[in-house]
C-alpha cells in the first residue's frame, strides 16, 4: 500500500506568516502549474509553488509540526502519512506528473 508522503515546513517569509507550519504533499506536484498541494491550520488545503517551498520555508522540527500532524491524522483523516525530510530530488523536473507517483 502506498503511503501519502508529506513534508512539514515552517514559513520564514513574509514576516506576518513567519513561524506557521505547513504540510506539503510533494507527490501532488503539477508541472504545468509548478505547484503542489499543501495544508495548514488556517486556510487548510491549497497550492504552494516550488519557488515558495525553496525560498520562503525551512524544515520544521517534530515538535513544531506535531499539532499539524495530529490535525491531519485525527481531524482530516490521513491515516497513511509517511514523513519526508525534503522534496524528492529532481522530482519537479519530470515531464509528466504521473511519472512522479
Amino acid at each position: 500500500m502506498n503511503k501519502t508522503k508529506v513534508i512539514f515546513r515552517k514559513v520564514t517569509t513574509p514576516a506576518n506568516y513567519a513561524g506557521e507550519i505547513v504540510a506539503v504533499f510533494p507527490y501532488t506536484y503539477d508541472i504545468r502549474r509548478d505547484c503542489c498541494t499543501c495544508y495548514q491550520h488556517t486556510g487548510q488545503h491549497g497550492d504552494c509553488s516550488i519557488g515558495w517551498y525553496r525560498n520562503c520555508t525551512a524544515a520544521a522540527t517534530p515538535e513544531e509540526y506535531n499539532a499539524l500532524l495530529n490535525e491531519l491524522v485525527n481531524m482530516i483523516g490521513y491515516s497513511d502519512l509517511q514523513i519526508l525530510k525534503r522534496f524528492p530530488a529532481g522530482m519537479y523536473w519530470r515531464k509528466d506528473n504521473e511519472e512522479a507517483r
